[in-house]
């Protein structure tokens, strides 16, 4: 009876000791996963950041060369008014290198001529030109001299997380006055470029949060 005792007592204590590792085992797995499920979510959210930032830059840069594309119009519509033979100032032989628009060494001599740049025809022509691309048309314009809002067309603006700006185009050579487009409404676009990576995020999340849940 004794030896079954002892032997009872020690088979006793090693399902104990087992017990308490599995115990710990566990606690150390819920840790592990716990940490592995937050690091998963921050890498998320990290590429989901950088994605959305790459949209926004995509649609930066789109928007600008519309707008390019808008001023120029207006500025031949006014020389299209212009006496046969006028001379309007052009790109000097040294500015052949640069990105300057043609149409920035213009203005000066249009506005000379008495026919200077008219904001709110760039913008319906602005208007005209997102319609035809499938861009949202929400928009203003600015005019800015040295920095300095000097004129606005388009829509008022209003202050929205997702409110898109274009690059300032110069219509001047020395960049002294500028135009800026800022799209208020582009939602769509993100939309259109990030949905597939909202979605899966969203579920990614969900599925997360379900996994946290069941280890607590």
């Amino acid at each position: 009876r004794y030896v079954i005792f002892r032997l009872t007592g020690i088979f006793s204590r090693i399902i104990v000791s087992l017990r308490k590792k599995n115990y710990m085992a566990n606690k150390y797995i819920k840790f592990i996963t716990f940490f592995a499920v937050i690091l998963l979510i921050a890498l998320q959210i990290i590429w989901l950041r950088n994605s959305y930032l790459f949209a926004k830059n995509e649609i930066s840069t789109n928007v600008s060369d519309l707008l390019e594309n808008a001023i120029d119009q207006e500025t031949f519509s006014r020389l299209s008014l212009l006496p046969k033979g006028t001379m309007v100032k052009s790109r000097p032989k040294s500015d052949s290198g640069k990105d300057t628009p043609e149409f920035a060494y213009m203005q000066e001599s249009l506005v000379e001529l008495g026919h200077p740049l008219s904001l709110d025809t760039v913008a319906n022509m602005y208007r005209e030109i997102l319609r035809k691309k499938h861009i949202p048309n929400t928009f203003s314009l600015i005019m800015l001299k040295d920095n300095q809002l000097i004129a606005q067309a388009g829509d008022s603006i209003s202050s929205s997380i997702f409110l898109v700006k274009s690059r300032e185009i110069p219509i001047r050579p020395d960049y002294s006055i500028t135009i800026q487009a800022q799209i208020i409404n582009p939602q769509k676009l993100f939309y259109q470029r990030m949905g597939i990576l909202l979605l899966s995020t969203s579920l990614l999340i969900l599925f997360v949060i379900s996994c946290i849940i069941y280890q607590i």
